[in-house]
This record gives structure tokens, C-alpha cells and sequence, in this order.
């Protein structure tokens, strides 16, 4: 063939037919009108623009330690119709809420607090002629400290410094408690273990009560470290009688207690040649307990003092004084319980026998622990011994749940008051002129709430359906779950209130910077403090699904009660009771049934206007139902910037407590890590309440009963499983876990149970548990029995996190602990870290000297230490073929030593 093949080709004309120009015109004229009609609909179909997607910036790490970010909380007390507060200048003041307008008078400036730099005040009663200072505070325990307390005369202003006459100079001005009579003058003090009285402050010279109080071994009127931190949550054990005239106080004897040492290193400026030994008496499961006895003193003549003795059924046992207090002059309550948490006993002693006697038993029997019974309120009928309590009430199949119940002593009768399967938390008051008792609760279908409730109670006795106050959208959110952002499994789209969003800018309001109660309250403004559509809450009518404290005056016709959720916390005045053509203070407005809003005393209005300026997360909070036949309550913090609809994936981190009675998936509005995670670095933060939380009753809460460690994990895990695979927006290959205390145990049971497999690729553990023979007794025993052979042994093996390290080799694992711990001890972490070393599994660990359980000196920076730790873990993800080392967890090769 010739290469040149083209060159054969001739070259032709050929004739073009005729162009179709009609067809032509009319498919233009076609394609202009189709397009014409996209360009129409997409305008016409296109939402508005809505602005940036993240409105205001995000929350940095050390916005979540600064007191701009934190609440204004209800700060005064009533003395008979007047609440003495803290004003907004930081002086004390006196509000007349009987008068229409809301009279103000203060009764000490802030330059007598800044002359003494006190903390805290408290004033004498009858009549308001003193103020007791606290200042120069050295904290010991988690309530307790040793301070200086100077004494003001309002009428004259002269000063002294209170002092008793029989220590050591150097020591004399120091009290471990000072406490003012319930009427008079009267002050009780607690130096060195011991009481004193003064019945005049002024006074030079004391009468002591006791003398056997020794420094860290015998406490009267002052709880050791176990009543202090698992009993009373308080640094008192010591009660006037309501004359002021005697004193009920306990004694502890801690001498047989075994001891832990723990080591001060001193500052970096000034550090101790050799480190100091703090001795601490620690129970610890199946040893020796300390013995508590309580006596009665009249205080006219401190040497009567009788001791009161034990009921039948408890004396024989070893116990536990979990509550007490006065009935009446000749009469008081104890309640006892025994060791094991299987029985409490509420019980009637005389102040001239000493003798108890039983009136009411609480049981656990097999089937889990009795709750620390909080203190009953009596009838003030002075010819009887009636009272009204918290007890567990069966409700069918759905086991028991804790209620309100009256108990008539004479007849040895008792009957439930409420009833369902809910819990009452609290009992706040008993109106007994008006026949209605005020309590706060969970609501069934809301346990992450925690609710006012008022019910009315007669003799004889009639039911009653309890009034649900402050709960105006509470029906419209039961009937229509999805507006609460509830549902029976978690769904694609989840739906749900914003719980961290801060109301939108209002007008009509005066802004309050310092945080404090306002000079001259301001009744109602109208306008919206709600961050969402779905809330209701409004300034002139608010709503409240999470009540956290409430004080009434003595005859129950006022109550200033602080809301904390799901909106920024405010403190509000009510009148119980209240008519909507009344023309007193006609300017309020009824709030629920009865209930009337009188002043917002605080708003936490420049907290307000700050978080305008914060991307928060969105919250969303519903049920998830497990495998198991059970559900449980599920917590969300998404990111500010997440679209559902969209692709983006974010990394998802649970955050674990977990511990018996507890829960996180709450309507408390709160800023922490959690928050900082979700609105910084944009994680998903979920909360779970697992079997054992509180809020739904005995049989949910009991599940975990001598096996603590087990159920809990199953569930966590289970629902992150599904929140990994269910929700597209979740990265699969970055998902971590972190807790303190409680839940940095969980972290680490969770992290090396076979069941999470791959599920977490890095946990972080802050002063965990690791080996429950090593915590409190009080706590430990409640829930798990003694560690020996006849009683509990397997579950304390089971449970122990020392023994099962080896999963943590294929993964990221970050320890720290503080050294003064004196609640978990660095013990734990120092065993942790042994196993973990004996495996030769690598690991971070950071120790912070001299800090306590809760790290407060060094928050930042191990906060800081765990968002790097995240960081790492998160990118490690990202990287293909990373190697063993220490950002990556993993195991040593075998070489030869």
C-alpha cells in the first residue's frame, strides 16, 4: 500500500440542502420558556437566605472555668416575712415581701465585707442584731474547712473577733463550725473536735460541752470524712431545738479506723525539705467502721447531757445515723441504718429517757439498698407525732418508686400520698392550714426533669390528683413526645429543644452585670427568654422542667425557688397561692394553678446577654430501646454547625458518669467539657443513663446490685453502637470515651470489655476506681456487700479493672490523677498503671501534686491534656498504616532484659 494514500483522493463539491429555520426558531423559543420556568421555581422554591450558618463564637477552654459563664444561684433566706439576700452591690440587705411595692432595706454595706474579705455571713435571729463574718477559710474536706469568724453589731457597727478561752493562743480564733441559736443570741462553736456555747457572742468566757474531741479521730457536732462525704453531704452534726434552749449532736469515733497517708510536696517556691504525711482515717470494705453515738445537752446546764439509745432491731447491728433533728422540746428523730443499706429505721427518742422507738421500717431486703431517708417533717399539732415522708410504694409490675406517705404514729398506720411510677426527689414543704403538701419530682415520661409538684392531703384520708406548678406546656409535651425531643428510638432527624441556647435579646428589662439580686426587683417584664421554638418558657410567665432549690417563708405563702433548666437558671418570688381578678400586686400574672409569680429577684441577665454571643451545641435528649427490653435515656450535644441532610462526619465522644442513682441526660442547663467539645472542636458528645440511674424507680436503679461494672457497661455500649451506626453523621473511626471518678472507672471497664471490640479507639480516665476493696465502705458496701467469701467476693473480682488490661493494647489510654486525693485514692491509678505496665502496654499518665479529687488547681490544664489526647487519637485515625507507639496505645515487642 502506497504510504501516500491520501494524495489519490479527489477533491468534490457537494450541494447543502435547505436549513429547517422554523423548526429551529420554535426549539429555541421551547428551550427559553423550559428554562426560563427552572429559573422561576428554583427563586421562587429557594428558602431565604438564613444568615451564617455558626451565630457567634465558639466557646473556648477557659470560658467553661470563668465566672462569666456561671449562674447567679439563690443566695438568702427567710427570716419571718422578710428574705435577706446579698444585693447587687455585695452588701446584705432585707427584702418586705408583704409590702405592694416590695420594700428594700439594707442592713450592711459591701465595705464591711471587703474590710473582713469574708465568704459567707449569717445572721442572729431574734433579734437582727449581729452578723457573723467568714473569712480566712482553709478548706479540709469536700464541705468541710477551719476559718476565723468576726462578729458585727448592725446597730452600733463595732467588730470582734469570736474567740473561746480554752486553746492555745495560736489557735483560739480558728473554728471548725460556729452556728447561731434559732432564737436569741445564742452562738455553738466547734473547735479541735469540741463544742462550745456562748449565750451572748460578745462574751469572753464559753461553756464547753464535750471534751473528748481529738483532732482526726473523735468529732463531736462535726461529721469524720465518711459522714461528711457519703452521708450528709455537710460539715454539721449538731441541732438546736427550736427554743434554742438544747442541743442534739453526734459523736464519731474514728480510733479504730484504719489510716491512709497522703504526701504534701509543698509550692515550687517553697517546697518541703521533706514531704509532709497527712493521715486520714478511710474505711474501707469489711473493716473496721467508725461508731456513732448522739446525745442531748441543755444548754442552761451543759453538764446534763443523756445519751440516746439505739431502737430494738438496731442497736445489735452495726449502723449508720442518717438523719436527725427536733420534733419538739422533749422529742426527737433519728433515723438509723444499718450497715449493709438493708434496713433504715425512723425513729421517735426522748429527750428525758434517751430511749428510741420505732415508728416507721424501710426495707431492701434482696432486692437492692435503702436510700439515705431524708429527714421527715412532723405535724405541728402539738398533741401529736404524725409526719409525712419519702418510702418506696410498689406500683404493680412496675416495681417501686419512691413517694410521699403520712404515718400516724398513734395508730401505727401509714397510707402513700402519691402514687405512680415516678419518684419523688424532695419534699419541700407541708402547708398543713391549707391541707397541701409541696415536693419535687420526676415526671414518668420526663425522668431527666425534676418538677414542682403540690398535692392536697386530708384526714381522712382522700386522693388526690397532684397540681403540677410551673408546668404549663407539661400535657402538650406528654401528648406530643417529639416536641420534647423524645422518642421511643433514635431517629434519623432528631428532633428536640435546644437546651444550651440563650434566650434572644429582650427589651423592657433592665440589665443586671453584677449577677446579684437587683437593688428593687422588678415584677414580670413582658417579652420571650426561650432559645427555641418548641420552648415556653417566658419572663411573665416562666416555665420550669428543672427545679434545684426553693426556701418558703413560715407560713407558706411565699416561696423563692431557683430554676436550673432547661433555660439559663433564674430565681423567681411566687405567692403560693394566687387569683387572677385579685387587685393586690395587680400586676402579676398566675402562673399554673395557684401559683403566681411576684419578682424575678434574679435573671442572670448579663449571662444572658453573653451567651447571645456563644455558638452553644445543640442538645437533644430522647430514649433509645435496647436489646435487653429496656430503654434508656440518651443525651446529644451536636455540633453548632451540623446539617443532618449533610454529609459532614464528626467524631463522637461519650461522656460516662454511670453511678448508682445519677444521671447526665438531664434538663439542667450546664456548661462544661462537654459543651467545650461540641461547640469548639466540633465532636459529638452523648450522655447515657444506663441501667442504675436514678429518676425510674427501685427495680431500674437496683439492677446493678452486687454487680457493679456490668450492666452499666452492656448498656453504654450498646447505645453507642447504635448511635455509630445509625446516625450518618457520625465518623465510625473516631469514636472515644472519657470520666471521672465513677465514670472514669466505667471508661476504663469499658474500654477492655470484649463487647466494645473496636467500637472506641481511645478513653481517658480522671481519678478512677480501679479496685472497689479500696474505696469507702459506706458507698462500696451499699451497693456491692463486703468482699469476702460469704458475701460478695466474685462481684469485687468481676468488677476489678486490674485484672483485664490486655484490650488496651490495641488502643489510646490517658490516666491522671491527683496526688491529695482524698476521696478515690491515687492508690487506684498507681495499680492501674502497674497492670498496665506489666503488660507492657503503653500508655499517658500525668499525676498533679497535692491536688484533690476534683483537680481544682489544675482544671485547665488537664482538661487541656485531655482535648490534645482527643486531638491525637482523632488524627491518628486519619493516618493509614500508623504504627505502634505511644500516641497509638499498643505493646511492647519481647526482647530480652
Amino acid at each position: 500500500m502506497d504510504d501516500n494514500f491520501y494524495e489519490d483522493d479527489d477533491l468534490v463539491v457537494s450541494s447543502q440542502p435547505d436549513r429547517n429555520w422554523k423548526g429551529i426558531i420554535i426549539a429555541v423559543l421551547v428551550i427559553a420558556s423550559v428554562c426560563s420556568l427552572i429559573v422561576t421555581s428554583v427563586y421562587l422554591l429557594t428558602p431565604p437566605e438564613e444568615g451564617p450558618r455558626v451565630k457567634g463564637r465558639r466557646l473556648e477552654l477557659q470560658d467553661i472555668f470563668s465566672h462569666e459563664f456561671q449562674p447567679y444561684h439563690l443566695n438568702g433566706s427567710w427570716i419571718g416575712d422578710e428574705w435577706i439576700y446579698r444585693d447587687a452591690s455585695g452588701g446584705i440587705s432585707l427584702m418586705d415581701i408583704k409590702n405592694a411595692n416590695l420594700s428594700i432595706r439594707v442592713l450592711v454595706s459591701n465595705f464591711t465585707f471587703r474590710r473582713f474579705n469574708a465568704v459567707s455571713f449569717s445572721l442572729s435571729r431574734d433579734p437582727l442584731r449581729f452578723v457573723l463574718f467568714t473569712h480566712d477559710i482553709l478548706k479540709t474536706h469536700r464541705f468541710s474547712f477551719i476559718a476565723k469568724y468576726t462578729l458585727f453589731e448592725i446597730a452600733t457597727g463595732e467588730t470582734q473577733e469570736v474567740s473561746i478561752e480554752h486553746s492555745p493562743s495560736s489557735e483560739e480564733y480558728t473554728f471548725q463550725l460556729v452556728k447561731w441559736a434559732p432564737t436569741g443570741n445564742g452562738l455553738v462553736l466547734v473547735h479541735n473536735g469540741d463544742i462550745y456555747y456562748k449565750a451572748n457572742p460578745k462574751d469572753k468566757k464559753s461553756n464547753r460541752i464535750t471534751y473528748s474531741g481529738q483532732p482526726g479521730v473523735i468529732f463531736n457536732g462535726i461529721p469524720d470524712w465518711l459522714y461528711e462525704e457519703e452521708i450528709f453531704g455537710s460539715n454539721s452534726a449538731l441541732w438546736f431545738s427550736s427554743d434554742g434552749q438544747s442541743l442534739l449532736y453526734l459523736t464519731f469515733n474514728d480510733s479504730l479506723v484504719g489510716e491512709h497517708h497522703i504526701l504534701e510536696y509543698g509550692t515550687v517556691d517553697e517546697p518541703y525539705l521533706y514531704p509532709r504525711i497527712k493521715s486520714l482515717r478511710y474505711p474501707k470494705p469489711g473493716t473496721n467502721n467508725p461508731t456513732v453515738k448522739a446525745s442531748i445537752v441543755d444548754l442552761r446546764f451543759p453538764t446534763r447531757t443523756r445519751e440516746i439509745i439505739p431502737p430494738d432491731g438496731m442497736s445489735e447491728l452495726e449502723h449508720y445515723i442518717t438523719a436527725a433533728g427536733w420534733i419538739r422540746s422533749t422529742d426527737v428523730i433519728i433515723v438509723w441504718t444499718s450497715r449493709a443499706y438493708n434496713l433504715s429505721l425512723i425513729s421517735i427518742c426522748s429527750t428525758k429517757s434517751g430511749r428510741c422507738e420505732e415508728v416507721y421500717r424501710i426495707t431492701a431486703e434482696k432486692r437492692g439498698w435503702v436510700e439515705t431517708v431524708q429527714l421527715p417533717i412532723f405535724t405541728k399539732n402539738v398533741n401529736s407525732k404524725n409526719f409525712i415522708a419519702i418510702a418506696p410504694i410498689r406500683d404493680g409490675e412496675n416495681g417501686f418508686f419512691d413517694h410521699l406517705i403520712f404515718v400516724d404514729t398513734l395508730n401505727q398506720r401509714s397510707h402513700p400520698v402519691t402514687f405512680g411510677n415516678f419518684d419523688v426527689v424532695k419534699i419541700n414543704a407541708w402547708d398543713e392550714e391549707n391541707k397541701l403538701v409541696y415536693y419535687t419530682a420526676t415526671p414518668s415520661t420526663h425522668p431527666g426533669q425534676r418538677r414542682l409538684f403540690r398535692v392536697k392531703m386530708e384526714q381522712p384520708y382522700t386522693e388526690h390528683v397532684p397540681s403540677c406548678l410551673l408546668c404549663q406546656e407539661l400535657n402538650d409535651s406528654i401528648s406530643t413526645p417529639a416536641r420534647n425531643g423524645r422518642t421511643t428510638k433514635s431517629p434519623k432527624v432528631i428532633k428536640g429543644k435546644d437546651e444550651l441556647a440563650p434566650p434572644p435579646k429582650k427589651t423592657g428589662q433592665k440589665q443586671q452585670q453584677d449577677g446579684r439580686i437587683s437593688p428593687k426587683p422588678t415584677p414580670p417584664p413582658k417579652g420571650k427568654v426561650g432559645g427555641s421554638d418548641t420552648s415556653t418558657v417566658v419572663t411573665n410567665n416562666r416555665s420550669c422542667s428543672f427545679v434545684t432549690n426553693m426556701k418558703f417563708n413560715v407560713d407558706k405563702t411565699f416561696l423563692v425557688l431557683e430554676c436550673s433548666g432547661p433555660q439559663i437558671p433564674f430565681v423567681a418570688l411566687y405567692s403560693t397561692f394566687g387569683d387572677e381578678n385579685s387587685t393586690t400586686l395587680s400586676t402579676e400574672k398566675i402562673i399554673g394553678p395557684h401559683l403566681r409569680l411576684i419578682s424575678i429577684l434574679q435573671s442572670n441577665e448579663a449571662l444572658i446577654q453573653r451567651s447571645n454571643t456563644v455558638a452553644y451545641p445543640q442538645s437533644r435528649v430522647f430514649s433509645v430501646h435496647l436489646m435487653a427490653g429496656h430503654t434508656v435515656q440518651v443525651k446529644l450535644l451536636l455540633p453548632p454547625g451540623l446539617r443532618e441532610e449533610e454529609i459532614t462526619k464528626y467524631p463522637l465522644v461519650l461522656n460516662v458518669y454511670g453511678g448508682p442513682g445519677t444521671q447526665l441526660a438531664i434538663e439542667r442547663w450546664n456548661i462544661d467539657f462537654a459543651t467545650y467539645l461540641a461547640s469548639k472542636k466540633n465532636y459529638i458528645v452523648a450522655q447515657v443513663d444506663s441501667r442504675g440511674s436514678g429518676g425510674r424507680g427501685w427495680d431500674f436503679q437496683h439492677q446493678v446490685y452486687y454487680r457493679l461494672g456490668e450492666l452499666e457497661v452492656t448498656d453504654q455500649i450498646e447505645v453507642i453502637r447504635h448511635l455509630r451506626d445509625s446516625l450518618h453523621f457520625v465518623d465510625q473511626k473516631r469514636v472515644g470515651i472519657w470520666g471521672w471518678s465513677y465514670g472514669a472507672y466505667l471508661t476504663a471497664m469499658i474500654m477492655t470489655s470484649k463487647e466494645s471490640n473496636d467500637l472506641f479507639q481511645c478513653g481517658a480516665s480522671i481519678a478512677p476506681v480501679s479496685n472497689w476493696k479500696l474505696y469507702d465502705s459506706a458507698y462500696t458496701e451499699r451497693y456491692m456487700g463486703k468482699p469476702n467469701v460469704s458475701d460478695n467476693y466474685k462481684g469485687y473480682a468481676d468488677s476489678d479493672v486490674t485484672k483485664n488490661v490486655e484490650p488496651l493494647a490495641s488502643k489510646m489510654f490517658f490516666l491522671a490523677h491527683g496526688t491529695a486525693d482524698d476521696n478515690v485514692h491515687i492508690q487506684h491509678s498507681m495499680l492501674l498503671a502497674k497492670a498496665l505496665i506489666e503488660k507492657k502496654i503503653l500508655f499517658r499518665q500525668q499525676v498533679y501534686a497535692d491536688e484533690g479529687h476534683s483537680l481544682n488547681g489544675a482544671k485547665y490544664h488537664v482538661h487541656k491534656s485531655m482535648e490534645s489526647f482527643f486531638e491525637d487519637c482523632f488524627k491518628k485515625q486519619n493516618l493509614p498504616n500508623a504504627g505502634i507507639g505511644l500516641n497509638k496505645g499498643g505493646k511492647f515487642d519481647e526482647y530480652d532484659e
